[in-house]
């Protein structure tokens, strides 16, 4: 039977490892639908709610006043993810009743719960989420899902949704250390570590009118997660994050722009090493298995002309024909098998097959790591600036801050930047070897001043959100 490219070079691979699959643009409504999902169990798929939501759809319902109509599609579909059906819908939700079976998450929801479960007690993130989106129809506390009671099915006529990630497929990402029962992946440490300080936080209000607050926070940290892990797929130690250095004013900090677009690029770089380096380890495996016979170099030719290359299904055909693949993968493949390059037929293979990845995909992994960080606030969304940079905007940065800080505590200004630098690979310009950070990933050197320009304008951004109080002799103090 001839091999599939996609299924063999990145679907199996991304069961394996990852568990959530980078393949299409994952929107923050599509996260915020399957992490709800998988935290509750349960979805709704109501037609009858769908149809007065729908723009489209709603025309016919006159049983319902016009502005309720137009209202309620406002509101409910923010993020423009409204469709035909509620199986292809996500909504801009706040009740369980408004969870669809969209699978747009692509499993991100899944593998957030899982981290958000792990432990002797499972994070309160996730008792807080189960309690505000489950709540009884007399007792909800958000306009949002008050104003659909009307249009809602009741709890008793929602659905049981299926669980995908069990024993049987847990991935390498969520690898537990058997001696510390923690996870492996410090930065998986991190991720949870985030959510529980935030629903401490904001358990105490939730429920008193800051409900649709905290459902916006915990989706947010969510997706920053989600950014954050796949962009460290490719690091070659734990500890060693890709820097993400922010830059609050690129018009008056020129050298700090420039190292901050120079981090940003190695996203894309992080994520080829980590697929390029997975392919490798799948051949190897065929290879001892001998589930595809030899990887001599005719049974390599013979492999790519006889290629499947993309599993079957609906959608946006590619423009790419079969001829083109074919003739692709073996340009790479011969420039690898070429003197110069002297690799063997299968490592020539892999490394074909690893540049010709980008082409076969829909959306490449660094393509859906770059719409999610413009989505939430984390990249720069100027088409016109075709070089990204980062340039958190206040929303994100309050949830970093309540995300990191302890309840009850105060943390100079370089404490903060310390966690953010340890945790999450962050640097804005207060710690002083910031150079010499960068400068492990060959990021160009930036000007002394311009971190400082950098790190008032931060101060700036916290005092006005409120989480920031700077004192005469200059010691600048953050809490929540």
């Amino acid at each position: 039977m001839p091999m599939n490219f996609e299924a063999t070079f990145f679907d199996s691979i991304v069961k394996r490892t990852l568990f959530y699959d980078p393949k299409i643009e994952i929107k923050p409504v599509h996260l915020a639908n399957g992490l709800f999902r998988a935290v509750c169990g349960y979805y709704a798929d109501s037609k009858n709610q769908h149809d007065v939501i729908h723009p489209r759809k709603n025309i016919q319902r006159d049983d319902i006043p016009r502005p309720v109509r137009e209202m309620l599609s406002t509101l409910l579909g923010a993020d423009g993810t409204l469709y035909g059906t509620p199986n292809f819908s996500s909504y801009t939700l706040s009740h369980v009743t408004h969870i669809t079976s969209d699978n747009h998450d692509r499993k991100a929801g899944e593998w957030l719960r899982a981290i958000l479960e792990h432990g002797e007690e499972p994070s309160p993130a996730f008792e807080l989420l189960r309690e505000l989106l489950m709540e009884e129809d007399t007792k909800r506390s958000d306009e949002l899902s008050t104003l659909t009671l009307p249009i809602s099915p009741t709890l008793e006529h929602l659905k049981v949704a299926s669980r995908k990630l069990t024993q049987e497929v847990w991935p390498t990402s969520l690898r537990i250390d058997q001696a510390t029962s923690e996870f492996a992946d410090p930065l998986i440490n991190a991720i949870r570590a985030g959510f529980d300080t935030l629903a401490r936080y904001d358990a105490p209000m939730a429920g008193f009118g800051g409900k649709l607050d905290t459902l916006r926070r915990l989706t947010l940290w969510g997706c920053f997660t989600l950014y954050l892990h796949l962009t460290n797929t490719g690091r070659q130690e734990n500890t060693r994050l890709v820097p993400i250095l922010f830059c609050m004013d690129a018009a008056r900090m020129p050298t700090l722009k420039q190292a901050s677009i120079q981090s940003y690029e190695w996203v894309g770089r992080s994520i080829a090493r980590f697929f390029r380096h997975q392919i490798r380890e799948q051949i190897r495996q065929l290879e001892e298995d001998g589930q595809e016979g030899l990887w001599d170099d005719a049974k390599n030719r013979q492999r790519v002309t006889t290629m499947q290359w993309k599993l079957k299904r609906g959608g946006i055909k590619s423009q790419r024909t079969d001829k083109d693949n074919v003739d692709d993968f073996l340009n790479f493949y011969d420039s690898y098998c070429s003197e110069t390059a002297n690799q063997s037929p299968s490592e020539a293979f892999a490394n074909a097959a690893a540049d010709l990845l980008d082409r076969i995909l829909s959306s490449t992994p660094a393509d859906v790591a770059r719409l999610l960080g413009v989505r939430i606030g984390l990249l720069t969304a100027s088409r016109a600036q075709t070089a990204k940079l980062y340039a958190p905007e206040a929303d994100l940065l309050e949830v970093l801050v309540r995300a990191s800080v302890p309840l009850e505590t105060e943390w100079k200004l370089q404490d903060l930047a310390m966690h953010w630098a340890d945790r999450y690979g962050i640097l804005f310009g207060v710690l002083g070897d910031e150079n010499q950070r960068l400068a492990e990933w060959g990021i160009s050197t930036v000007a002394g001043n311009e971190y400082q320009t950098n790190t008032e304008r931060l101060v700036e951004v916290l005092e006005w959100c409120g989480y920031a109080r700077r004192y005469a002799d200059g010691v600048v103090l953050v809490s929540v």
